[in-house]
């Protein structure tokens, strides 16, 4: 698994994603399981609202890129971000 580290994305590129995709992202205090799932045909990552930026950022890569984004556009180096998570680099 990749370390956490700062992941070189804006996070109005991910929200861009997570648009794309209409996933809602929920944020709630004291999480201890996070991740993408799917009720009513509804689109949700759930997210703990005490991380911090980089490591929701760090999260929101790790969740989106095990998801198919092969539907939507994504710039390059974007998608490059998305693989290299998908493959542990």
């Amino acid at each position: 698994m990749k370390s956490k580290s700062k992941v070189n994305i804006e996070t109005g590129e991910l929200m861009n994603v997570i648009h794309q995709l209409q996933i809602k992202i929920i944020k709630e205090d004291d999480l201890d399981n996070y991740g993408f799932c799917i009720v009513n045909n509804n689109k949700f990552i759930f997210l703990n609202k005490n991380l911090n930026e980089e490591d929701s950022k760090y999260e929101l890569c790790q969740i989106l890129s095990e998801l198919p984004l092969d539907t939507i556009y994504l710039k390059p180096r974007i998608r490059e971000i998305f693989e290299n998570f998908k493959n542990g680099k």
